[in-house]
């Protein structure tokens, strides 16, 4: 699997540093691009995936969208996970992403364990429990 290797620094939606670094808990990283309606539709949805998986998963969001509109996302779904900015080219440089919307999971270690696209929330919690059944318990 591949070990989560980020060369830039990322900021919050609200100008704080985002560590990529493990912190004793699985990470979880979803792509979406505003552009792209599956990543529309799947924007309610997170809070719950969140909810329900945040016991053991640390989350951040990386999106295409710009501070403010980043801003206005985590103020009317009430997110309190990272929302960073990240332009979709960087996506792929840096993360290795192509396609809309995208989950990478890694274990407490920094190793990737569980990827792919999820075009419904569904799919987000399929990843991670395929996470957990890879390696990725705690």
């Amino acid at each position: 699997m591949d070990n989560i290797a980020v060369t830039k620094e990322y900021l919050n939606w609200n100008g704080d540093h985002v560590s990529f670094e493990p912190q004793g808990s699985r990470l979880c990283l979803i792509f979406l691009s505003l552009y792209c309606l599956r990543c529309v539709d799947l924007l309610p949805h997170i809070g719950d995936i969140v909810t329900k998986q945040s016991m053991d998963t640390r989350f951040v969001i990386l999106v295409d969208g710009d501070y403010e509109t980043n801003k206005e996302m985590v103020e009317y779904f009430n997110w309190k996970m990272p929302v960073v900015q990240v332009e979709s080219q960087e996506m792929g440089t840096e993360f290795a992403v192509y396609e809309t919307p995208t989950v990478q999971i890694y274990s407490a270690d920094g190793n990737r364990i569980s990827s792919g696209i999820a075009d419904e929330a569904k799919d987000v919690h399929f990843y991670l429990e395929r996470a957990r059944l890879e390696g990725g318990v705690l």
